[in-house]
């Protein structure tokens, strides 16, 4: 089929093939809204891109424009209320992440948490709106942070970044692949039975140790809390560099649905389609995934 007549079955005859090809890539491999922006896919005018580098901003308005380039959401809003320190570690975060896999974020906006709440230490993250919740906080303070709750075996880094690492963490847990999910969350349930049977050989009750800082060993004891906790604590693992065996295990499932490497094997797969014949929606696809 030529370009005009394939441009004549659409209702939005604005859309040039490299258009479709980026948008049909998305939705139909990596799973992406299909009002999602790729940034990795070319241009109208097939230019190339300047590449993102991150430089400590002096606004909210500044960090909110380029923290934009590593989220779907075009309306993504920072309060105002949040210091611009700590905008800037949360966004150098998202930016490592960007880089090290390839992928924007399901993060719509972040929002100033209350100085008084205690339940949480430095940040949340709703699966719900995708907001994540920050508490006005300085980089020495999450560097003292991190290297407390690490030297007790809660957190899996004393990475300052750490706890920003674990929230983002989430956003791309409810990115995931329904299959990498069950393959994490058999990797989890795993580790929890091993970590149960050394306990108890260990006397249970009247062990030494409790049950969780068993299954520190093999991460922290938050990540023995549940599957979605898991998985965050694993990755802030690998984005530290510093993994343990579980983090490690991790690692292979998102290296197998999630690294930048299977971008760039399924757009090598999407290059090689026919471009002369009919593409009926979803025909291709199974090809793909």
């Amino acid at each position: 089929m030529k370009y005009e007549d394939w441009k004549d079955i659409f209702v939005d005859k604005t859309k040039t093939y490299s258009d479709w090809k980026a948008e049909w890539f998305m939705s139909n491999v990596l799973n992406t809204p299909k009002n999602a922006v790729n940034y990795n896919a070319p241009k109208k005018d097939e230019e190339k891109q300047e590449e993102l580098t991150f430089k400590p901003v002096e606004t909210i308005d500044e960090a909110i424009s380029f923290a934009k380039n590593l989220v779907y959401e075009d309306d993504f809003a920072i309060d105002d209320g949040l210091g611009v320190h700590t905008v800037n570690d949360f966004v150098k975060a998202m930016y490592d992440v960007n880089q090290k896999f390839g992928r924007k974020l399901k993060i719509s906006g972040i929002k100033r948490m209350s100085d008084t709440n205690k339940r949480v230490m430095n940040a949340s993250y709703s699966s719900r709106d995708g907001k994540i919740t920050l508490k006005n906080t300085t980089f020495a303070q999450m560097k003292k942070s991190a290297e407390k709750q690490y030297n007790i075996g809660y957190w899996a880094t004393k990475n300052p970044y750490g706890s920003n690492y674990h929230e983002i963490g989430h956003a791309v847990w409810v990115d995931l692949p329904k299959e990498a999910q069950e393959k994490i969350s058999d990797i989890y349930s795993r580790i929890r039975h091993e970590s149960y049977l050394e306990w108890m050989e260990m006397g249970g009750n009247r062990a030494s140790l409790k049950q969780s800082e068993v299954f520190a060993k093999q991460l922290s004891k938050y990540g023995s809390k549940n599957k979605e906790e898991f998985f965050s604590e694993a990755f802030s693992q690998i984005m530290d560099g510093d993994m343990k065996s579980a983090a490690r295990e991790v690692n292979k499932v998102l290296d197998e649905y999630y690294s930048k490497k299977v971008i760039s094997q399924r757009l090598k797969s999407l290059n090689k389609l026919p471009l002369n014949d009919k593409i009926r929606t979803g025909a291709t696809a199974g090809a793909l995934n």
